[in-house]
Parts: structure tokens; sequence; C-alpha cells
């Protein structure tokens, strides 16, 4: 329908054996879309889940927020809660690049409201 938006919804299902960790501190991170820098830290937060890789989060001051915008996907998991998702333009398209739990799960509190790409 014309003037409606639209909002992408993904839930994943929590399994009885799986868990999330986080671990800090862990080397310095920089992450590049297009070859421009959107993220530089020296202070990121690993994130740990069994049968999943290494995730990096970012404390929102050492990303370039300017570079990004809100999206309207939404997903959320059993371990850490509903994320807000950010874009940027990439080859001349808006597609989501990053992520954020801005209220986590009681046990994901050490990565709440940062951001991971």
């Amino acid at each position: 329908m014309r003037g409606m938006r639209r909002t992408s919804l993904y839930t994943f299902i929590r399994a009885t054996r799986t868990r999330a960790s986080t671990s800090s501190p862990a080397p310095a991170r920089s992450e590049s879309l297009d070859g421009v820098t959107v993220a530089d830290s020296p202070r990121p937060r690993l994130l740990f889940e069994t049968g999943l890789p290494t995730r990096y989060y970012l404390p929102r001051t050492d990303v370039r927020m300017d570079l990004l915008e809100h999206s309207e996907t939404v997903t959320r998991c059993p371990y850490k809660g509903q994320t807000e998702h950010f874009a940027a333009r990439l080859g001349g398209q808006l597609q989501d690049v990053a992520w954020s739990y801005p209220t986590p799960l009681p046990e994901s509190q050490k990565i709440a409201g940062l951001i991971a790409f």
C-alpha cells in the first residue's frame, strides 16, 4: 500500500545448550565500507556464541554514525534481545551493515548500545 512503511522482523529460537558470553579487553578493531573507515576502536568487546563466528561490538563513540542511518530491519535473538539495524549507502543502494542491542536481555548487558558489523 502506498505510504506504508515496511519493517522486517526476524526471530530465532533459543537452543537449550547454546550460550553467549563476552570478553574485554580485545585487540583494536577497524571496520571499512567501500574503502571508507566507518569505525576504529581501541576497545572493542568480543561476543562469543556457540556455533557462530566471534563478533566485535564497538562503542558508538568509535563509529562514524554520520555515515550510517537507522534501518527498518528488526531482528530478535533469544540470548541478546531485539536489535536496531543501521544501513549505509553502498554502490548507490542503502544496505544494512551494522546492528546494536539498545536494551539487551540480562545475560547480554555488556553489549548494550554497542555496534557490530
